[in-house]
């Protein structure tokens, strides 16, 4: 019998070792309550005690009692053990005051201006005495770190005590419930150790089941009293068994004999199939319904790349057919389906693969062969390479799905581009629609005030009204050239600007735009000059309004950037044949230059670059974005060179039709009549003036 001592110190190991567990845990979770809860509440007490002591000093200083100082720091020190209120003196006047029994003997270096600190076994916390933004000192309030450790070790030993008392009580409990357990499952071993040495299974436990162990043994006394009754009637059918099993042997002696004897019948007839198949110009083989090779002709093995040991015994799937074909096809699932019914497959076409990986077609034949019984040995398959008819045949079926798709792709943008032309044309109409209300209703009264702006500035004296209207008519004139910009930017994009060549001179267009920003140039102090080659012609045929607009936008953001220096115009035959010429217009100024990013970015619609976003200069970053629309429109280029020194230059090349000599007018013409059209009363007026300074009759 095994004894059961190892039990019973397991039994008691298992109850100490979780309460010895309980017990330090609890410990340790109390040291570290006490611990945190003793720190926070010291740290608060003396961040309170040195606030407040502060507070008294502070109203000492300021009403002039410094005497009352060291008075009400003993005071604290005294009832407030064993926390210790300290100063620490800075102005002249108050060192000489303060007794030196209340001075820190902590050194200053050390100590922080305000807050809490740690020195010398102490802990603190610092309060500063500033009175009309004047230091005075600091107060200190502390206590020794040992008092705060003698506290939490007074309160660890009272709970050790009380928990080992609770834990011994427990053990005790635990200890009673444990000896009576064990009592029961000694009993139960003994049973157990007597059937074990006698193997005899009527011993019995005999215990009642009135708790877990006592329902153990009666459930092992129900499996001794099972047991017995099985090993009786055990012993009745081994008897039968030995005989069937005598009668069994002689019967498969006999199946042995006549198996081996058509083992040696089938070798002959194999020898017979062989020497024929072997010169057949077809793949021959046999397999057994679950797909193991049992047999392959000499052609076989060429076509495959094998040898014969490495095909017979081996499954088809894996070896000449592949899990899957090309598409996908479960060829292992149908190999099984031909060992079950080979009826359903006696032709068949499917995907095969040879030793090196190439994949081929090959047409199979398969019949069934039968035993006596009439079930399935093998399965004969015989095959035909059909690789290069099979591709031909998905060259000719690919052919004809791309040409279908094909067809259907056509059909699909046809009526892609239908629908696409149809929505492209009702939105350009709309397009067209917005922009004949926008420029009437909202251009013609905006230019209408600004011409009155201007008269009423005229004849305006009083210098702070002309200053309110100077700056209502450049929010205007601002106002207008931004809906010119956005109207003329959609005109272009939707293609409904129309490009209208007209005979012009090329140096009163400069000089006109060299007059338009004079005024602005002289008031940043730029000089503003312009350069035409000698070899201009004076008249050429182009948009002369839309040459303006670019030189304009073009001009103005020069001058808008540029803070000191100079700002020019230049023109320059570039290229140049008997009917065409092609210039070059360039507008360089001397302010900051581009980066490389703002280059690439500038001409693109509401971006702009990095030095406008700097200096927060106005603009929503069209202006550049309508140049470059304008010049493709007239076919031209347009382009920047800048570094961030020398400035930036903005160019744009432009070809020119060149009049002929009956178009180019004569000097000397003068206006003798002209006749004004308009329903605003403002451009009527402005033009009369002048018409007047022109000397024509209106």
């Amino acid at each position: 019998m095994i004894k059961i001592r190892g039990l019973k110190t397991r039994l008691y190991l298992l109850t100490l070792i979780p309460i010895l567990i309980c017990y330090v845990f609890y410990i340790f979770i109390i040291t570290v309550y006490d611990y945190t809860t003793i720190g926070k509440n010291c740290e608060k007490e003396l961040k309170s005690q040195c606030e407040y002591v502060s507070f008294l000093v502070r109203s000492a200083v300021e009403s002039g009692e410094y005497h009352k100082i060291s008075e009400i720091i003993k005071t604290h020190s005294k009832f407030d053990f064993p926390f210790t209120i300290s100063i620490i003196p800075i102005e002249e006047s108050l060192r000489k005051i303060i007794d030196s029994t209340i001075v820190s003997e902590l050194p200053e270096e050390k100590i922080p201006t305000e807050g809490y600190f740690h020195i010398d076994g102490k802990i603190g916390f610092v309060c500063p005495i500033i009175v009309q933004g004047v230091t005075y000192g600091y107060i200190l309030s502390s206590a020794y770190r040992s008092y705060l450790t003698h506290s939490l070790s007074l309160r660890i030993m009272m709970t050790s005590i009380m928990a080992l008392i609770f834990l011994l009580f427990l053990y005790l409990i635990l200890k009673s419930t444990g000896t009576y357990f064990l009592f029961q499952i000694e009993k139960i071993q003994q049973v157990i150790d007597k059937i074990l040495k006698t193997k005899n299974f009527s011993y019995r436990t005999e215990l009642k089941p009135v708790d877990e162990v006592g329902v153990l043994g009666y459930y092992i006394d129900l499996l001794l009293q099972e047991i017995d009754e099985r090993l009786m009637i055990l012993s009745s059918f081994q008897k039968s068994l030995e005989n069937q099993v005598i009668a069994h042997k002689e019967a498969l002696q006999q199946e042995s004999d006549a198996r081996e004897l058509a083992e040696q019948n089938l070798q002959k007839e194999e020898s017979k199939f062989k020497e024929i198949v072997d010169n057949v110009n077809s793949i021959i083989l046999r397999m057994k319904p679950d797909g193991t090779i049992t047999f392959v002709n000499r052609f076989a093995e060429e076509f495959f790349m094998y040898e014969k040991d490495e095909l017979i015994g081996k499954n088809v799937i894996g070896t000449i057919v592949p899990p899957l074909d090309s598409n996908f096809k479960n060829l292992e699932e149908m190999i099984l389906d031909i060992g079950r019914n080979p009826e359903r497959y006696k032709n068949n076409e499917n995907e095969n693969i040879k030793k090196n990986g190439e994949k081929v077609w090959i047409s199979w034949t398969n019949r069934a062969i039968y035993d006596e019984n009439g079930n399935i040995t093998e399965i004969l398959c015989v095959g035909n390479d059909l690789t290069e008819h099979k591709r031909m045949e998905e060259e000719v079926i690919k052919a004809k799905m791309q040409l279908e798709e094909k067809n259907k792709e056509l059909e699909r943008l046809v009526d892609e581009m239908k629908n696409l032309a149809m929505k492209a044309e009702l939105a350009n109409k709309a397009k067209t629609a917005f922009l004949a209300n926008m420029s009437h209703e909202i251009r013609t009264p905006l230019n209408g005030i600004i011409g009155i702006l201007h008269l009423l500035g005229s004849g305006l004296k009083d210098s702070s009204l002309k200053e309110f209207l100077d700056m209502a008519l450049s929010n205007a004139e601002a106002l207008l050239s931004l809906l010119n910009n956005l109207l003329d930017l959609s005109r272009v994009e939707s293609g409904t600007m129309p490009v209208q060549n007209s005979l012009f001179f090329v140096r009163d267009v400069v000089e006109e735009i060299i007059q338009m920003f004079w005024y602005r140039a002289r008031e940043k102090n730029l000089m503003l000059t312009s350069t035409i080659q000698t070899s201009v012609p004076d008249y050429i045929m182009g948009d002369v309004s839309k040459i303006k607009q670019i030189l304009i936008n073009l001009l103005g953001n020069a001058i808008k950037f540029t803070e000191d220096g100079e700002v020019s115009i230049s023109v320059w035959v570039k290229e140049e044949d008997d009917t065409n010429i092609i210039l070059r217009f360039e507008v360089k100024d001397t302010g900051k230059g581009l980066t490389e990013e703002d280059k690439e970015k500038i001409f693109k619609a509401f971006e702009r670059g990095k030095n406008a976003e700097e200096k927060k200069i106005e603009g929503v970053g069209l202006g550049l974005a309508i140049c470059k629309q304008l010049v493709e429109l007239l076919g031209g280029n347009i382009g920047v060179e800048s570094n961030v020194i020398e400035g930036t230059t903005f160019w744009f090349e432009i070809k020119f039709e060149k009049p002929t000599e009956e178009t180019i007018p004569q000097s000397g013409i003068k206006i003798k009549k002209a006749t004004l059209i308009s329903e605003n009363p403002v451009v009527i007026d402005r033009v009369t003036k002048i018409l007047n300074s022109l000397n024509a009759e209106n």
